[in-house]
């Protein structure tokens, strides 16, 4: 398979940096860093699932160019995305005297992306980062952009800075031994992208579907392309989510509500922002804002691909009242990302709160529910 390579530059952001995809690509990351920073070590941030699987590979490629790897291991899972296992991070890297030109190695999902990233953002006020995702919700979303986090108890990513990798490497033979939920989690991140800018893109996932199901390399490399394709455009236009990169939140206000009521540890974050998305959708057609056609399409995707539809007995006030502690709440206002009709989005600062505990309702409830 050729490898595919994406460029992604945001003036006054500090990113310029390339995105390569394909399969085996270990060795040219290592050669990359050993060649743009010429350091004698170098950490890789993994986490318990993962570094059982690929950690040595990565080491053996570092090794290969004369790199020592110094593997950092944390424990797995959303609910360890804390300021105690960032601290265990920094503890790791200052232990053994970290030196601005040593680079982090991100690999893992989302979680070890945003946590290595933060790491790498602040440690010495700011080291090298390279991303390697090992999950498709971090090659398509999580590992492009520059977002790095915690998260907090009053919510998700409520603490974190903007820290762009110098290198993403998006090799599907890492993905590939993904378990099947974690593949599921990561199509609703392909599936928002498509909602938001792609109606192309929707209709190609509905015909591959199948195949990416069945974890087919050239259809896993094709649909992280056309993924990172949409949001490398955004954030090139919107590096710092001051507009349109605020689109990339369909579906997560509601979603990032769900996971914190529910628990982290029990709905996997793709299947909140599946949830999210219906919800969000709905409520757009209920306001009269969005093309009525858009819905049952979205929702066969939703299904074909695994995804939930709906997760019962949870109040939905209680979900609203965790959607006011999200970060992109303006003047003690949601801010909802709404769809218009497929490949557009709008956003929604007017939305009355009896018709968003309405739309809730259709994904979660624990009865009949009033205004």
């Amino acid at each position: 398979m050729a490898m595919r390579k994406i460029h992604l530059t945001a003036a006054h952001a500090d990113a310029d940096y390339d995105i390569l995809i394909g399969t085996d690509l270990c060795d040219g990351a290592a050669t990359f860093a050993a060649e743009k920073y010429r350091p004698h070590a170098c950490t890789i941030v993994t986490d318990s699932n993962v570094a059982p699987l690929h950690a040595d590979k990565v080491a053996a490629a570092l090794q290969k160019v004369g790199i020592e790897p110094l593997v950092c291991v944390i424990p797995a899972g959303e609910e360890h995305k804390n300021i105690q296992t960032l601290q265990h991070i920094w503890d790791f890297l200052l232990q053994h005297r970290w030196e601005r030109r040593m680079p982090i190695f991100a690999l893992g999902g989302g979680v070890v992306g945003d946590m290595a990233g933060f790491a790498a953002a602040t440690v010495l006020r700011g080291v090298p980062l390279i991303q390697m995702p090992t999950s498709l919700l971090a090659a398509v979303d999580a590992s492009v952009g520059g977002k790095t986090g915690i998260d907090h108890a009053m919510g998700k990513n409520l603490l974190g800075t903007f820290h762009h990798a110098s290198l993403v490497v998006a090799d599907v033979n890492l993905i590939s031994t993904l378990p099947r939920r974690e593949l599921q989690s990561g199509l609703a991140e392909c599936i928002k992208h498509a909602v938001i800018a792609d109606a192309n893109m929707f209709a190609w996932l509905e015909r591959h579907l199948p195949q990416i199901l069945h974890f087919d390399p050239a259809s896993l490399a094709e649909l992280i392309f056309q993924n990172v394709s949409v949001k490398a455009n955004i954030v090139a236009q919107d590096p710092y989510e001051k507009s349109i990169r605020a689109h990339l939140n369909f579906g997560h206000t509601f979603g990032h509500a769900l996971e914190k009521v529910v628990g982290y540890d029990k709905l996997p974050h793709g299947y909140a922002v599946a949830l999210g998305m219906l919800a969000a959708t709905r409520l757009s057609i209920g306001l009269g804002r969005c093309e009525p056609q858009l819905l049952p399409r979205l929702e066969h995707l939703i299904r074909a691909a695994g995804l939930p539809m709906t997760v019962e007995g949870y109040d939905p006030r209680a979900v609203l009242s965790a959607m006011y502690s999200d970060k992109k709440v303006a003047s003690a206002k949601l801010r909802l990302i709404l769809p218009v009709k497929l490949g557009q989005v709008t956003i929604a600062s007017d939305v009355p709160e009896a018709s968003v505990i309405d739309a809730i309702a259709t994904v979660t409830t624990v009865g009949a529910v009033s205004a």
